[in-house]
């Protein structure tokens, strides 16, 4: 970090040093007396001066504002990194219970196919049996009163022979 600051401050110096020859020379082409390249004292020193100021706030920068700044920069980008790793294990559990509950509700289906199969069969049976138990008691209905009218004829037939003689 600190290494690239001071790339970018002594980037921003050439920079600033270039721009003052350029303009330097520009005033000078023009007919207009330039101070930085006269060779006066006071013109070199208040470059050095401003580079040092310069330099110096760029290590005090970086010292108490860039250093704070990046490490609360990195702590949200951990931060975010986590909270990301931990949405994405959040869903993983997710569509893990999504294909159990699949799975379960496919089961009950099936539990319940077969139980409606079975309850059918059943019912089926026991409507069968119902039915043959009708038509056997209904049988011996028939059997019964063919038998009582059997009966009823041979008494009355007997009065009639009893009455008759």
């Amino acid at each position: 970090m600190t290494s690239r600051l001071i790339k970018f401050a002594a980037m921003f110096a050439a920079g600033s040093i270039a721009t003052l020859a350029c303009a330097a020379e520009e005033a000078h082409d023009a007919g207009v007396k330039a101070e930085l390249l006269r060779g006066t004292n006071e013109g070199f020193i208040t470059a050095l001066t401003t580079l040092i100021v310069f330099l110096a706030l760029v290590v005090v920068l970086g010292r108490f504002a860039w250093k704070p700044i990046l490490k609360g920069l990195k702590a949200r980008e951990d931060k975010i990194r986590s909270d990301i790793a931990e949405a994405e294990a959040t869903r993983a559990r997710a569509e893990a219970t999504l294909r159990d509950y699949n799975a379960q509700l496919a089961t009950a289906s099936a539990t319940v196919q077969t139980m409606l199969d079975e309850a059918r069969v059943q019912a089926q049976r026991i409507a069968d049996s119902i039915k043959t138990r009708a038509e056997q008691d209904a049988e011996e209905t028939r059997e019964k009163a063919v038998r009582d009218i059997e009966a009823a004829s041979k008494d009355a037939l007997s009065q009639i022979y009893a009455q008759t003689a």
